[in-house]
């Protein structure tokens, strides 16, 4: 099997200045060659192999990039999961705040009753003291 391409030779390259007038030039000098080689069979044979074994590497890495996005979107859903439970511990903390307030106010009530148990008392109090006094004025 032939192959032809072609073939640098020689790259010249030129830099002048003119310092008065200020203008730069390059110029390059390019000589190519036309060249045709023979491939043997054998060496086309390896050439294919190889072009195979890169383009399974590139699977393989593509298969690896894969993985990794499925291990990314399992990461994602996993703290997307705990961000829910930390939303469920901060609704539940909420809550429990909630029953203590209630708890507080239970035992606000509490405390009026018990005053409005004094008072009741201290009433009946006053009243036996009125009926004593009452008692006593009519000996």
């Amino acid at each position: 099997m032939a192959q032809s391409g072609l073939q640098i030779i020689q790259l010249d390259s030129i830099h002048s200045c003119e310092d008065g007038r200020r203008k730069c030039k390059t110029s390059v000098k390019i000589t190519l060659r036309l060249t045709s080689t023979k491939v043997d069979v054998g060496e086309f044979e390896c050439l294919q192999q190889q072009q195979q074994q890169q383009q399974q590497q590139q699977q393989q890495q593509q298969q690896q990039q894969q993985q990794q996005q499925q291990q990314q979107q399992q990461q994602q859903q996993q703290q997307q999961q705990q961000q829910q439970q930390q939303q469920q511990q901060q609704q539940q903390q909420q809550q429990q705040q909630q029953q203590q307030q209630q708890q507080q106010q239970q035992q606000q009530q509490q405390q009026q009753q018990q005053q409005q148990q004094q008072q009741q008392q201290q009433q009946q109090q006053q009243q036996q003291q009125q009926q004593q006094q009452q008692q006593q004025q009519q000996q």
